[in-house]
């Protein structure tokens, strides 16, 4: 129910006056239902937009905790709990909003240092599960994402064209950036 916060005297006592009053008071208790401009966020939702921001901090921690230490293989650690996220379909739209791709991006970007300890195959293992799960986020990703993300596609296209890269790392790369892109439309021209 809704109060109205104006005295009785501010409102007019005629047919139209009474009517407006009524179409606002129905027009708020809708706004406030739910009902009319958009619907109410449930609880779930807001939950699962926790777990979505809880992610992109885990996954931020980890990345940094392994340039910082890389004795530490947080990502490697990590990366089963978060692999078994990204194939859960309700939680992606929330990660691409929560700011997945950036983390990703830094996940990426790290994992070429020569100071890691884990062997070659584990960061190669790490990278083809890293651009798995971008592919994943792929069908919720746009132009405001992409831009967001602080050069998630400069990286992919490093990746990519580096002679130093892998082969099917690269193939990935090329693929994960098609598929990227191809969500997004193309920024307006200048």
């Amino acid at each position: 129910r809704v109060v109205s916060m104006q005295s009785p005297r501010s409102v007019p006592q005629t047919a139209e006056g009474a009517s407006r009053a009524a179409a606002a008071a129905s027009a708020a208790e809708a706004l406030l239902a739910g009902v009319g401009g958009g619907r109410a966020p449930s609880a779930d939702r807001y939950r699962t937009e926790e777990q979505a921001a809880e992610m992109v901090r885990q996954l931020h921690h980890a990345a940094a905790l392994d340039t910082v230490a890389p004795n530490t293989g947080a990502r490697l650690r990590l990366w089963p709990s978060i692999g078994a996220r990204l194939r859960d379909g309700a939680l992606l739209r929330s990660l691409v909003r929560a700011g997945a791709l950036g983390a990703l991006r830094r996940w990426l970007q790290t994992t070429g240092d020569s100071a890691t300890t884990a062997g070659a195959t584990e960061v190669m293992r790490l990278r083809a599960a890293v651009l798995a799960g971008l592919r994943a986020l792929a069908p919720y990703v746009g132009a405001p994402q992409m831009n967001m993300s602080r050069g998630l596609g400069k990286l992919l296209l490093l990746l990519a064209d580096a002679p130093s890269t892998d082969a099917s790392i690269a193939a990935l790369a090329k693929q994960t950036l098609t598929e990227l892109l191809s969500r997004a439309p193309p920024p307006p021209a200048a």
